[in-house]
């Protein structure tokens, strides 16, 4: 019976013996190294592929996700261009000249990133040589998971973000959106498809409920379970006013096309994504992108949104999806009850000036009034009350 297979699934696991790993090891092509020691950048990252070895690694890593395996990738890279040394010498070194070097990156990285960063440039080098099964140990950094670069980050204002949006162009404007009105991961957004919009008929190009119903499958989600979102007006209106200057361009638009897409109506990436709003967050909120989801997860909290709903909505695992992340298309009582638990929300997303919100919220109320009504379930005096105690100001 053939093993590699199963030998590659449990690559990581501590017990397993160095001489099933060698079996799944390969040693590197002197082609290869020749070539890339021969450039003087020593290559791209993705020139590493070349490496029989990395390819496997990083395929492994990929089975969880992606992006961390482009980001080891990346700092793996880095790690060999600043030592001139190829992932194949790292390995083929023994084990205190290996160990010395790896101190020595460690060193470095504390010094010149922040202590989360500095874990993760190191954690990707470690990764692949204990994936190689050499044995190895660098003291810890200690506060990994500290961020003192965004410790006095400010979470932005509904005027801020509407100021934002307001100088984006349409796709920056609809990325920067998601973000800010439903929560969405730039991972996430990479993914979708205009397919995965429930409320948008595509033919006319509008909704045909706000807030809007977005399915989030589970290849888009960090956590790898499906959930949905929704998305408030403002949002609904900055992805309609791209679409149409998509179709305007003479881009066919259908459920299959990317809901974010480059100029041709391919795909972008993740980084793809940050790089197109960060310049507009840099200037204007001063801020890196992903602060924009922050905003989300605070002006839920701020609306009192409950705790297991938020973490739904925010794409975490919790109690609600287990009940939410079965199907792509849910019946109308659970529709509605997501609506419910995310509409105390709405306002305090919303960009919109205050005083148009509560005139909206006046109306409404009105509505439900002459309802009442003429139903016959209040008294005159009961609904003269009534209107008293709801349509004045909120904060009178």
């Amino acid at each position: 019976m053939s093993q590699p297979a199963s030998i590659i699934t449990g690559i990581d696991t501590p017990s397993m013996n160095e001489v099933l790993i060698e079996k799944v090891r390969t040693d590197t092509d002197p082609s290869v190294e020749e070539t890339l020691k021969g450039s003087e950048t020593m290559g791209t990252y993705k020139d590493l592929l070349r490496d029989a070895n990395v390819t496997l690694w990083q395929k492994r890593l990929g089975e969880r996700s992606t992006r961390t395996a482009t980001i080891y990738l990346k700092n793996l890279s880095r790690f060999c261009k600043e030592n001139r040394l190829l992932p194949s010498e790292l390995i083929r070194q023994r084990e205190r000249e290996r160990q010395k070097l790896l101190t020595k990156w460690r060193d470095q990285c504390a010094t010149k990133f922040t202590p989360k960063a500095a874990g993760v440039y190191i954690y990707a080098v470690l990764s692949f040589v204990k994936f190689m099964g050499k044995k190895t140990s660098v003291p810890s950094l200690a506060n990994t998971n500290q961020t003192p670069s965004i410790m006095d980050e400010k979470i932005p204002t509904q005027e801020q973000i509407r100021k934002l949006l307001n100088l984006c162009n349409p796709r920056a404007a609809t990325i920067a959106s998601l973000i800010a009105f439903a929560g969405l991961r730039f991972e996430s957004q990479s993914k979708l498809t205009l397919g995965d919009l429930i409320d948008l008929d595509i033919p006319q190009l509008q909704f045909k409920n706000v807030p809007a119903l977005i399915y989030i499958p589970a290849h888009a989600n960090k956590t790898p379970v499906q959930y949905f979102s929704l998305l408030i007006q403002d949002g609904c209106e900055k992805v309609i006013a791209y679409l149409q200057w998509r179709r305007a361009k003479g881009e066919q638009l259908t459920e299959k096309s990317w809901l974010i897409a480059n100029l041709r109506g391919g795909p972008l990436t993740p980084d793809m994504l940050s790089d197109i709003i960060r310049p507009n967050t840099k200037t204007i909120l001063r801020s890196r992108p992903y602060v924009l989801r922050s905003y989300f997860d605070s002006q839920m909290l701020s609306a009192r949104v409950h705790p297991n709903w938020m973490s739904f909505f925010m794409g975490h695992r919790g109690n609600i999806e287990a009940v939410y992340t079965t199907k792509k298309h849910l019946p109308p009582t659970m529709i509605e009850a997501m609506k419910e638990a995310f509409k105390p929300a709405i306002e305090f997303l919303t960009t919109y000036p205050k005083q148009d919100a509560e005139e909206q919220r006046k109306k409404d109320f009105i509505k439900t009034v002459e309802a009442i009504t003429a139903a016959g379930l209040f008294s005159p005096q009961e609904l003269e009350a009534l209107i008293l105690q709801k349509v004045r100001p909120r904060n009178s």
